[in-house]
């Protein structure tokens, strides 16, 4: 009896054990083309990958799983079903070099302008707070604005939110908002149709329009709402990537996790570090001298996403 009993404790903690080893994280899944899904689940953007998943990838697929403890990464692109394994993964890894252009562009480098309007206008910032905090039960109702925000349409603008949810099938409107001249049109929350899911990217779009002239400004930036193992991983990452002597290709794999995680002012505050790092290191190859050129644009072009610089703001009392 006592042998049966031993017996049964031994097979319950080797299924325990391999149990943990299935939910051990083992990098950071990245849907670079084409759609995938862990577990059945469909990965919209960017998800946790663990031990023992099974990846399934369609044709034209292509995925980047980031290592994070051995700084190196690795692509899948071959259509049909992937059982994640750690070793494995390592074995076909490459270290990770990429920089300005493969991650500057992921998030919120978009920039359209129809007409003159931006470049004859002085341009306002709407400085929202992204992602949007918590209220006080815990839900994510609305968009909020920095107190400093301008917070009315010029005469002749009209200024429209949206934030749509990014799916793996295309985006779902959640809400949006006209605010147009000559109406107070205070700009300080956005309230929404459903609350904000963790786990999930989303997109704010604003858009202004010069309704006289018949020219418009859009900017667009995508965020998520981390959950709580998100919020781990990426608290794991920053302790062991961020340092005041961090290089640059550390740099750019941080970026790329902010990037791959909808975090998108930490992620403009890293690429002005890696900016500001070539004033006192300078290009070591070609690449680097490359990048160099290219990064403020990048930055300028983030930084006006993020921030929402459009014409047709004014501050309030103005």
């Amino acid at each position: 009896m006592r042998y049966r009993t031993l017996l049964r404790a031994i097979l319950t903690l080797l299924i325990l054990t391999q149990l943990g080893v299935a939910q051990e994280r083992i990098g950071l899944l990245r849907v670079l083309s084409g759609s995938a899904q862990l577990n059945g689940v469909p990965v919209s953007r960017a998800a946790l990958a663990r031990e023992g998943e099974t990846l399934v990838l369609s044709e034209g697929s292509q995925v980047r799983i980031s290592l994070l403890e051995s700084n190196k990464e690795v692509i899948l692109k071959n259509p049909g079903s992937h059982i994640l394994h750690k070793d494995n993964l390592l074995r076909w890894a490459r270290s990770t070099s990429r920089g300005g252009v493969d991650v500057a562009t992921d998030l919120g480098s978009r920039q359209v302008a129809a007409g003159n309007t931006l470049r004859s206008a002085e341009r306002k910032s709407l400085n929202p707070v992204l992602p949007p905090k918590p209220d006080s039960r815990g839900k994510y109702r609305a968009i909020e604005f920095q107190p400093e925000a301008p917070l009315k349409v010029e005469e002749g603008h009209a200024i429209e939110l949206l934030v749509t949810e990014l799916q793996p099938s295309g985006k779902r409107r959640l809400g949006g908002k006209l605010y147009e001249s000559g109406t107070s049109g205070e700009m300080k929350r956005l309230e929404l149709e459903e609350e904000l899911r963790a786990g999930v990217t989303y997109r704010l779009t604003v858009q202004s329009n010069d309704l006289a002239n018949n020219d418009s400004a859009l900017r667009e930036v995508d965020f998520r709402i981390l959950s709580p193992e998100e919020e781990t991983f990426l608290s794991t990452a920053v302790q062991r990537l961020d340092s005041p002597t961090a290089d640059r290709r550390t740099l750019w794999q941080l970026a790329d996790i902010f990037s791959s995680l909808g975090q998108p002012i930490p992620l403009l505050q890293t690429l002005r570090r890696i900016e500001a790092s070539y004033e006192t290191v300078p290009p070591e190859n070609d690449a680097e001298a490359d990048e160099e050129l290219s990064l403020p644009m990048q930055v300028t072009n983030l930084e006006s996403n993020v921030y929402f610089l459009l014409p047709g703001l004014k501050e309030r009392g103005k």
